[in-house]
């Protein structure tokens, strides 16, 4: 076993036309001491990386507590799945990086502010989402673009990556990402 993944919950603050959100439990004290109990199982299995999803991880007080934890368990990476938009507010993502995150996928399904914002269902996505990974790229963690392919983010994928090139300081890769079912909106 190399990487080990865990949900924490299934809440975000956007509503993203094409998310496949799921019910998840929130990462209350139990959850948090089942969770830690299994990260100490898997790195004992030899994972070495963890990937942090959810809903929205960064809603969750308990994250940090989570990071930090696998980190002295001693996981060599570890990456948390973000809308980035939380990461936008002072000392969240500096907080996440000293807590032990190394990597963040960064859901960015447009470079278009008025097409991001109508996807998410939140004016000012955008611009916030932009900020959080700005934030958490000078925090030094890597920036890994992750893009679900809606019929209009096909069209825009050129322009989409020379944006990110010249906007995401930090950006080491880019994801794109199938949809399992149709969008509501393309």
């Amino acid at each position: 076993m190399d990487t080990t993944m865990v949900e924490v919950n299934g809440r975000c603050n956007l509503g993203c036309a094409f998310c496949e959100l799921k019910d998840r439990p929130a990462l209350d004290g139990p959850r948090l001491d089942a969770l830690l109990a299994q990260l100490t199982s898997d790195r004992e299995a030899g994972a070495t990386r963890l990937r942090i999803g959810g809903g929205e991880p960064t809603l969750e007080s308990n994250l940090t507590t989570l990071i930090s934890g696998a980190r002295d368990l001693g996981y060599e990476t570890i990456i948390l799945e973000t809308n980035g938009t939380v990461a936008s507010l002072a000392k969240v993502a500096p907080g996440l990086a000293d807590a032990g995150v190394t990597d963040v996928l960064w859901a960015i399904p447009s470079f278009k502010p008025a097409r991001m914002d109508a996807l998410t269902g939140l004016a000012g996505s955008h611009s916030a989402a932009l900020a959080g990974a700005r934030a958490l790229a000078d925090a030094g963690v890597r920036i890994i673009a992750r893009t679900p392919l809606t019929a209009d983010a096909l069209i825009e994928l050129p322009e989409l990556a020379s944006w990110l090139q010249a906007e995401v300081p930090g950006l080491c890769g880019w994801w794109l990402r199938p949809l399992k079912r149709s969008p509501r909106s393309n």
